[in-house]
C-alpha cells in the first residue's frame, strides 16, 4: 500500500490511522503520508504499533519534520538512527539516498547525479519498493 498524494496534512485521522495499524502488509509512506504522521500527536511513535513492514521514503525536509531528533548527523548516521528508533525501513532521498534497515543494515547510493534528487523521485521510490 502505497500514500502519497493525500494532500493536507489534516488527512491524517485516527479512522485513517487505526485502519493503516490493522494492515499486516506492506506499508509504503512518501510525501503527505509522511507530513500527515510528522503532524500527527503520535509522530513517528505511530509506527512502533505496526504490525506489517512499513518503509518510509522521506526528503531531507520531510525527515526532519518527522524525525526532527535525528537531524545533527551525516545522511547515512541519520538514516540508520530513524529506522532502529521507528521499527522500518528508511529511504532518505538525495543526490546519494540512503537505504537504512532497522537491524542497522544500510547502503548509500553513490555515482548519482543531483539530478535524482527532484520532484517525483519520491513517487518512483515508492512504487518500486511496493512492487
Amino acid at each position: 500500500m502505497v500514500v502519497p498524494g493525500l494532500g493536507e496534512s489534516s488527512h491524517w485521522s485516527n479512522q485513517w490511522s487505526e485502519q493503516m495499524l490493522s494492515v499486516a502488509g506492506l506499508l509504503v509512506l512518501d510525501a503527505d503520508g509522511i507530513n500527515g504522521l510528522a503532524a500527527s500527536p503520535e509522530g513517528w511513535r505511530w509506527l512502533l504499533k505496526r504490525q506489517g513492514p512499513t518503509w518510509l521514503t522521506p526528503h531531507a525536509a520531510e525527515f526532519a519534520r518527522l524525525f526532527p531528533d535525528c537531524g545533527s548527523r551525516d545522511a547515512l548516521e541519520r538514516a540508520i538512527s530513524a529506522a532502529r528508533c521507528s521499527g522500518c525501513c528508511i529511504l532518505l532521498e538525495g543526490a546519494h539516498s540512503v537505504l537504512a534497515d532497522p537491524s542497522g543494515a544500510a547502503a548509500v547510493l553513490t555515482g548519482t547525479t543531483p539530478r535524482v534528487a527532484r520532484t517525483g523521485l519520491g513517487d518512483l521510490i515508492a512504487g518500486f519498493a511496493t512492487g
